[in-house]
């Protein structure tokens, strides 16, 4: 079978140049050394790092670009960066979220692979977090690797019966981390009715209700999730401002804002999660409801646009009302919502089995079509696509945030915490 090589690298990076400190150049050093070693075997390289500091988006892209190609051209495999920002508290339990969120991801990718973790002798905690989630996830698709210093000959360790095994704790986080709020709610039916379950029953219930955009109801659940637990933080404020102005009570303009930035929230869940043909139903959604938003709010007069009876007859109406004068503001939004990327990526929903044909969805069509070109991979075109997204909903004085993947975080914590203080009680 062939490796998945996880490979850590020693200690945070600062900045993209980097790649050049003496810890890095030897660590990478070592990599090209194993990898030539193991040239048959190795399939593909996973190179852990933890950011000090989080890079902006254009940053992330750059130092991802470099840093792959670097390597690439070191070890001749094929290479993918994974980055954990360092927490501000610098807590191991947050680390380890971080990474059981990447190792599902993988697992997903690559569900019948040889996961092999080369063991530094620094023994960072970001190499820790992998172990330990490596294990839990692959179990014994999982195994170490350590280099005798002596000998210089590798041992291998398996974990058939490992204390890091897969647990009822780690399928209710890789339920979490899929915004699968449906199942996770069917996994703790049978835990201990208790204040702290309570609640965090209540809160799925609230994500699960915001997913099929029942703004209303999923109110209703975190008032009284907030009566069961008084005490709040920011994510629950925040949480708690999305959805009083989803449901109207900061002005119909607010929601029907919020309304948008709530169907890109679930767009970037799609993505993150690689479920094509939804995304691109949602995308459909969004394009919609960014046009009806312009027309609405983007006149300094009430218009009646007839319903038109295609979605291209609408953009030409629109077209119209811009070059009369009768739409006046979001110019940027406009031309980018109706640009051929946007349009020819949506192209590909009408030609699979969720349009008016029989064709599978290509998630390498998508991105092809969205910019012109075969030349990007897939992560690095799905963050482009959440920045193009950043760019247009500040147009509109909106903003994509992180409020769905923050509440995911909580979740996970609260039912570690309740595991860990007795209030529940599973394997």
């Amino acid at each position: 079978m062939s490796w998945l090589l996880q490979w850590v690298l020693p200690s945070d990076v600062n900045k993209i140049d980097d790649m050049y400190r003496i810890d890095i150049v030897q660590s990478i050093k070592k990599l090209e050394d194993v990898t030539l070693k193991y040239q048959e075997k190795v399939k593909k390289i996973f190179v852990w790092v933890r950011l000090h500091h989080p890079f902006s988006i254009r940053q992330q892209l750059e130092f991802e670009e470099r840093w792959e190609s670097y390597i690439r051209e070191k070890t001749q495999k094929e290479v993918e960066l994974i980055s954990i920002v360092r927490k501000k508290e610098n807590v191991f339990d947050d680390e380890l979220i971080e990474v059981d969120r990447a190792m599902h991801r993988i697992c997903i990718q690559e569900p019948f692979g040889e996961i092999v973790l080369f063991s530094q002798l620094e023994q960072p905690e970001l190499q820790q977090a992998v172990l330990i989630e490596g294990v839990k996830t692959f179990s014994n698709q999982f195994c170490l690797i350590m280099q005798d210093e002596t000998t210089g000959e590798l041992v291998y360790q398996q974990f058939y019966d490992s204390p890091y095994k897969k647990s009822w704790l780690q399928l209710f986080q890789h339920l979490i981390h899929d915004y699968n709020y449906a199942g996770a709610l069917k996994l703790i039916e049978g835990l201990e009715r208790n204040q702290k379950t309570e609640f965090i029953k209540l809160l799925l219930e609230v994500q699960h209700l915001r997913e099929n955009f029942n703004f209303e109801e999923a109110y209703e659940k975190f008032q009284e999730a907030r009566r069961v637990h008084r005490s709040s933080n920011l994510k629950l404020l925040q949480t708690e401002i999305i959805l009083q102005h989803l449901n109207g009570e900061r002005g119909e303009q607010k929601k029907d804002l919020e309304q948008i930035q709530e169907l890109y929230r679930h767009i970037k869940a799609l993505l993150l999660k690689e479920d094509y043909p939804s995304f691109l139903t949602r995308f459909y959604r969004a394009r919609e409801a960014v046009f009806n938003y312009i027309v609405k709010y983007g006149a300094d007069e009430e218009i009646n646009i007839s319903k038109s009876a295609t979605i291209y007859q609408f953009i030409d109406e629109v077209e119209d009302l811009y070059e009369k004068g009768k739409i006046n503001r979001y110019f940027g939004v406009y031309f980018y919502i109706k640009s051929s990327n946007v349009a020819n990526a949506l192209q590909v929903r009408n030609k699979s089995f969720i349009g008016h044909n029989r064709k599978p969805i290509s998630k390498n069509a998508i991105f092809q079509e969205y910019y012109g070109t075969k030349n990007i991979k897939i992560p690095q075109a799905t963050e482009r696509f959440f920045g193009d997204t950043r760019i247009m909903l500040r147009d509109l004085g909106g903003s994509l945030d992180d409020n769905l993947e923050i509440m995911n975080t909580y979740l996970i914590e609260l039912i570690v915490s309740a595991a860990r203080e007795g209030a529940v009680k599973v394997d």
